[in-house]
């Protein structure tokens, strides 16, 4: 509906601490009030819960732009949606995150190893995971950090009978690059 506006796709990533067993339930009903506290809770959103990072997770998507062709704005989105993560943590008697936390999930993981089988899973959770951590600014600075665990991401542009494609391509590496 307002095609001025650049990144009309919004996601938020909610990570419980593994020590907080949550319910699909719950989960839910936290997503909800996260939502409704960041001023997207009128808009149309999908939750994607799953634990491909040892833990449950919840991805959450949505516009930002509303019914009226209005952009919702997201300056300070980062820094609000951590305040309001503390404060539904207290609320809600939640686990705050650790570095601990952080360091333990980032030692977890290993170089993919493509005879131990399962190398989409591999890439997958390695891949998020350093994505989520790291604040890489160019797909040479991202490639950096992935090769170290034997991954590579390749832009790949083209023409099929279908029409123009661009999109990212992800790839396991032997230990020899």
């Amino acid at each position: 509906m307002n095609t001025d506006v650049k990144k009309p796709v919004i996601h938020f990533s909610l990570n419980p601490s593994p020590k907080d067993k949550l319910t699909a339930n719950q989960m839910i009903i936290l997503a909800q009030e996260f939502m409704q506290r960041m001023g997207y809770g009128e808009q149309p959103y999908i939750i994607f819960q799953h634990s491909d990072i040892d833990r449950k997770h919840m991805h959450i998507v949505s516009v930002r732009v509303d019914e009226n062709g209005q952009e919702i704005p997201y300056r300070f989105d980062l820094k609000r949606a951590i305040a309001h993560c503390r404060e539904m943590e207290q609320k809600y008697g939640l686990h705050p995150p650790t570095k601990s936390d952080t360091k333990q999930e980032i030692a977890e993981l290993k170089r993919v190893d493509y005879p131990a089988g399962n190398v989409k899973e591999q890439v997958k959770r390695t891949a998020r995971t350093l994505i989520e951590r790291y604040n890489v600014r160019s797909l040479s600075e991202l490639n950096t950090l992935l090769e170290l665990y034997n991954i590579r991401i390749d832009e790949v542009k083209g023409v099929t009978e279908k029409g123009p494609y661009h999109g990212l391509m992800y790839g396991a590496l032997n230990d020899n690059g």
